[in-house]
This record gives C-alpha cells, structure tokens and sequence, in this order.
C-alpha cells in the first residue's frame, strides 16, 4: 500500500544550477525539495566530474553549453559577498536568471519583503516589514525583529540578532552571535566581528569587535 501526501507534493521540485561546491548548500537544497542539476566551480584542477553524486557542469571560465543551461536559475554558494556580487555581475552578463533558496524551517513574515537570489538557512526568524535585498546570504538561527533591512550580497553568520528598525548596508559581513540593539545603522561594507554587541549606528567600511 502506497500512501502519497498531496499536502506536501502538490507541486515539482524546482531545479536550480549551483554555483560552488558547498556541501551545506547542497542539503540546504535537499531540505528545500530542490533539484540541483549540477555544479559550476570557480575552477577545476582536479578534474572532477562530480561532487557528492551532482554533476560538476564546468568553471567560471569555461561552462560548455552555457546557452542550453541559462534556461535554469542559479544559487549562488560562497559566503564572501565580494564573491557574490562578482558572480552575479559576470553570469547576469551573460542572460543567467537566479533564484532564492529558502529553508522550509525559517519563519518569514508574510509582509517582509524579499528580494531575488536569496540564500536563507534552517531556523531563520524574519519578522513584519523586513527587507531583504537581492543576495542576501542568511546563515543558521538568524533573528530579524520588525522594520530591520539588509542591503544586498550582505552575509549573516549563524545566531546574529537585529533588533527593530536596524539597518545594515550593502556587501556587509555579519559576524556570529552578533547582536544589534534597535535603530543602529551600519553603512555599506562593514565588517562585524562574531560576538559583537552594536550599540550605535557606524559609518560605511568600518570593522566593528
């Protein structure tokens, strides 16, 4: 006797290309009922043809069949947002479509407002009126109270926590178990050490511990 759950399989995994070989993007993935159909590395100088089963499709700089493969969205891996912004620039360049990547356990409020190329992990919390810019990375336990937004490619390490209406500039690390008491405002490119506590708004390109 076989029993299916319409509830839980109404629709077809969505299929996406990857880009770097990220082993918790990949379950992240799994998690999300998404298909990777295969992998683009920055480069290849082992000469592998897969990694954990996916097939590796090519490099940056050399993607056989790049035309037939732009018909899939991409995910964008890597957690440095120069990395991020670099990519999309270069596969944006050439007619590549991208998409969010969203584990099933985060909470999101339904008036946050998000944008495309997404990367968010298991036990987010995005509470009313957040935004999110386009890639934005969201790493495990991430805590957004109300009004909070992030500037795009800005990477969230697990367990940070910002507190209502904070707001934090574009390509933005956000260390691990940081926290961000509310109204602060950090300008584009600033670097927060894990363990920060941000007690007041910083201009852009600042390294706050």
């Amino acid at each position: 006797l076989c029993i299916f759950d319409t509830e839980k399989h109404t629709e077809p995994m969505k299929e996406i290309i990857l880009i770097g070989s990220f082993l918790e993007t990949i379950e992240l993935a799994e998690a999300s009922r998404t298909k990777i159909i295969g992998i683009i590395e920055k480069e290849n100088v082992e000469k592998k043809t897969h990694f954990e089963g996916i097939p590796i499709l090519g490099t940056d700089e050399d993607l056989p069949d790049g035309d037939r493969l732009k018909k899939i969205p991409l995910v964008l891996a890597p957690d440095p947002p120069a990395a991020r912004q670099k990519l999309f620039e270069k596969y944006s360049q050439m007619g590549f479509q991208f998409s969010n990547l969203i584990h099933p356990g985060a909470y999101i409020s339904p008036s946050a407002r998000l944008g495309t190329g997404l990367v968010i992990s298991d036990r987010v919390y995005i509470s009313s009126r957040v935004t999110l810019e386009d890639f934005v990375k969201i790493n495990v336990g991430a805590t957004f109270m109300h009004d909070v937004s992030v500037g795009a490619y800005t990477t969230v390490a697990p367990d940070a926590l910002l507190l209502g209406n904070v707001s934090i500039g574009k390509s933005c690390y956000v260390g691990a178990n940081s926290t961000f008491l509310p109204q602060v405002k950090i300008g584009d490119g600033c670097l927060i050490g894990a363990c920060a506590n941000v007690t007041k708004s910083f201009p852009e390109r600042c390294t706050l511990a």
